[in-house]
């Protein structure tokens, strides 16, 4: 904001001109909603409201009762949030009718002469992360709310000020709100195209062309079988070796753990088919365990953080839907002989074992190795693919509706809650079919995708052009620059004056009313 403002304006504190009072402490206790018929603002309503002005309905209603011992904040007063994480989220809003509100927010009713949409565009511009205190719970102290400068015009000049901007806003809003469309169109896009892959229409032509050429899927998992003795083997070797290294060490620490034989895992039932889609000629429903080795991680616990070797450790929260979150990574303490049951390689899918959340439950990415010598907890299930198996044509799958639904049905419980164990993810259900084809659908999925993904990236960046936008058109409201000034207009600075005076008969007259109840 400018310091020099327009001739015919000043400055003036915000409780300068107008009322400025924290909300009431929320009311405890199922009675007080009970026939409900007063508003009673929360810091989710201010939430909800979005970038309208009027805030006139509220998700509870409190009854007289309740509201009896509380401040009645009036209509036309300006809210904002002052304490909680949302102080920091530019939530402002006008009460559209007269309301108790919640301590965690503020309000201000200007005096007459300063109009409630002038304080409420203006302080859309201030940023309380800079005047709040900066804790891990922000708090935004009244005082220093009070305190906020606020630029003020001659009335006249504060009315053509509002319309031209909320003209201005009008047109910018609907061209945010085409943006949000377009966005929401390319989620519906992406989940077109992962159906279309998933029911075999991606790669229709082609494998028609290819019909003769195509091994069955029982081919494929007899290979797959073959592959996972060999592995087996493998571990046998590296097991006989760490045991002989453990013997020459004088046996200490704990002998390494033999490896488990190879399960059979048997095909699926014609009852669990039967509950399955129609997939293509030569595709096959499998379960997860078939065409991938899964296992689970590392138990956190105290003996951990005394461990000689500490390595890297990747948790629930670094993964999410197709998205390694790596900034924050902690360690944790293994022995050497767990190290390589649990050590990431290259393209395992990573499956979040435990959200309370349905939409959160089993969210899955791949690793993609960037950080050395990782292992993970074992809130994370590891499924790593055999050769026959594309892990992005997995990691797909279990991102289309399709794959979602087959995760939460092995999810729910009776109780309500969505979890997963290492036997619930063996028995996911996933398409499989020859890795030429699945290599095609993987193919034709990324190519589309990365065009929604260019597509989204341009909506991103037109979003946060529109953020910038509104802010510098507010900014040129409140310096001055948006309508031309008019000399024969009342300056601001006489407007204050008769406030002041309201203000002090306001506070004699407060006095003498406390004087008589004495």
């Amino acid at each position: 904001m400018r310091e020099q403002l327009p001739t015919m304006w000043t400055y003036a504190r915000l409780d300068e001109v107008a009322v400025v009072v924290a909300g009431n402490p929320a009311p405890q206790g199922s009675e007080c909603f009970a026939n409900g018929e007063f508003n009673f603002v929360r810091v989710y309503d201010m939430g909800v409201n979005g970038n309208s002005t009027l805030l006139t309905k509220t998700r509870d209603l409190i009854n007289a009762a309740a509201a009896g011992k509380m401040r009645l904040i009036p209509s036309n007063s300006v809210l904002f949030t002052k304490s909680g994480a949302s102080t920091l989220l530019n939530q402002r809003a006008i009460l559209g009718k007269d309301s108790y509100v919640v301590s965690h927010i503020a309000a201000a009713l200007p005096f007459k002469g300063v109009e409630s949409k002038w304080l409420f565009y203006f302080l859309q511009l201030v940023d309380f992360a800079t005047i709040a205190h900066a804790t891990n719970m922000p708090s935004l102290p009244l005082s220093r709310a009070k305190a906020i400068r606020v630029p003020i015009a001659p009335t006249n000049e504060q009315t053509q000020i509002i319309a031209s901007v909320e003209e201005l806003l009008s047109a910018l809003d609907k061209g945010i709100e085409s943006l949000k469309t377009a966005r929401e169109q390319l989620t519906v896009y992406r989940q077109a195209v992962l159906r279309h892959a998933f029911e075999g229409k991606l790669t229709e032509e082609w494998r028609k062309k290819h019909a003769d050429e195509l091994e069955p899927a029982k081919t494929l998992l007899e290979k797959i079988k073959a592959e996972r003795e060999q592995r087996y083997r493998q571990q046998l070797k590296d097991w006989n070796r760490a045991v002989k290294t453990w013997e020459s060490s004088g046996k200490e620490g704990k002998k390494p753990t033999k490896p488990d034989e190879p399960k059979e895992f048997p095909p699926l039932t014609e009852e669990e088919l039967a509950r399955l889609p129609e997939l293509p000629e030569g595709w096959r429903w499998v379960k997860l365990s078939n065409v991938t080795d899964v296992s689970g991680g590392i138990t956190k616990n105290a003996k951990r953080e005394k461990l000689e070797m500490q390595v890297p450790y990747l948790r629930v929260a670094n993964v999410y839907a197709n998205d390694l979150r790596l900034d924050d990574i902690h360690k944790i303490g293994v022995e050497p002989n767990e190290l390589k049951r649990t050590l990431l390689e290259h393209n395992d899918l990573l499956i979040v074992e435990g959200n309370g959340s349905k939409e959160q439950i089993g969210r899955a990415a791949l690793w993609n190795e960037k950080i050395k010598g990782c292992v993970h907890q074992n809130h994370l299930i590891k499924a790593r693919p055999f050769s026959q198996l594309n892990p992005n044509f997995a990691l797909h799958f279990f991102l289309s509706n399709a794959g979602r639904d087959l995760i939460t049905e092995v999810a729910s419980s009776t109780s309500g809650l969505y979890t997963l164990n290492i036997s619930k993810v063996e028995g996911i259900k996933i398409p499989f079919l020859t890795i030429r084809e699945q290599d095609k659908i993987v193919e034709g999925i990324e190519s589309r995708l990365s065009v929604a993904e260019k597509l989204e990236q341009n909506i991103e960046d037109g979003l946060k052009q529109a953020e910038a936008l509104r802010q510098s058109l507010l900014r040129k409201a409140f310096e001055g620059r948006l309508v031309p000034q008019d000399p024969n207009d009342e300056p601001a600075s006489i407007l204050l004056e008769r406030i002041k005076r309201e203000k002090a008969k306001l506070k004699k007259k407060a006095r003498k009313e406390k004087t008589v109840a004495v």
